[in-house]
């Protein structure tokens, strides 16, 4: 049974008719980078549920009708996090444990996306939200409950965030604010 991919996975242009699921059950790390991308029909992450560790960037974007990562609450490490332009993402999923960002965390263009950053305790680049929220629940409410660190810059542009949680953790924005 595959437990580690050494360089990258790429999950990209699939059309399949149908729900479509990843199942990946026993990988925990991945060496390279994690693309997933332009996948209509895939509605969850399910399948890494047993991820802990990306070595380089992980980006999901265009996958329309993508609603959750709650399967990824074992990622503890990833480079590079980007989110962007998945049209029915509500819950990032990222709750279940103590995720270090060691570069930038970029969300972009999520406009159902209200909840699951709880679990990032550090990002050590910039912290960019970009067009996000303002979905059927009136707007983001972004629970960074952990976040001690942001090492860059942290950027609001054109968001719809309405409350603002547990940045009473926040010791140092290391770039602008």
């Amino acid at each position: 049974m595959l437990e580690t991919v050494g360089g990258k996975l790429e999950i990209t242009d699939n059309g399949m008719s149908g729900e479509a699921t990843l199942s990946l059950p026993n990988v925990t790390s991945i060496g390279g980078s994690v693309t997933v991308s332009n996948n209509n029909l895939l509605t969850s992450l399910s399948g890494l549920a047993q991820l802990t560790t990306v070595g380089s960037t992980f980006h999901v974007f265009e996958n329309a009708a993508l609603t959750s990562f709650a399967s990824l609450n074992a990622l503890r490490s990833v480079v590079d996090l980007s989110i962007y332009s998945n049209a029915e993402l509500v819950d990032a999923g990222f709750s279940g444990g103590n995720l270090s960002i060691s570069d930038d965390l970029f969300l972009r263009s999520n406009p159902q996306l209200v909840s699951g950053l709880e679990s990032v305790t550090s990002v050590a680049g910039d912290l960019d939200i970009l067009n996000d929220g303002a979905g059927a629940v009136g707007g983001i409410q972004l629970g960074f409950g952990q976040l001690g660190r942001i090492g860059g810059y942290l950027r609001l542009r054109s968001s719809s965030i309405t409350a603002w949680t547990g940045m009473d953790v926040l010791k140092s924005i290391g770039g602008d604010l």
